[in-house]
């Protein structure tokens, strides 16, 4: 019962994440440790931007479109609410 609570639970959140990717970026905490994604138009593309320990590097990248960056964003964020952070 309990692993059902928390799969539900986790699912709810990947639903609130990814309705916030449209509305800009998706700060992720873990106590003191936070971490930025942020899809950035460039031309007809897109980069994602990730910030750790307030360095900011680009991950993903895509000349026409942002189905790449919206893609790779997802997977970041999932893995990182599996290791123990909340994301917004």
């Amino acid at each position: 019962m309990k692993s059902i609570f928390m799969a539900s639970l986790l699912l709810l959140g990947l639903a609130a994440a990814a309705s916030n990717k449209s509305a800009g970026d998706v700060r992720c905490s873990s106590g003191s440790d936070e971490r930025t994604l942020s899809i950035v138009a460039k031309g007809e593309g897109c980069e994602l931007q990730y910030m750790k320990a307030g360095k900011t590097s680009t991950i993903a990248s895509q000349n026409i479109g942002t189905e790449k960056c919206d893609n790779v964003l997802t997977k970041v964020e999932e893995k990182l609410i599996s290791t123990g952070f909340t994301c917004e």
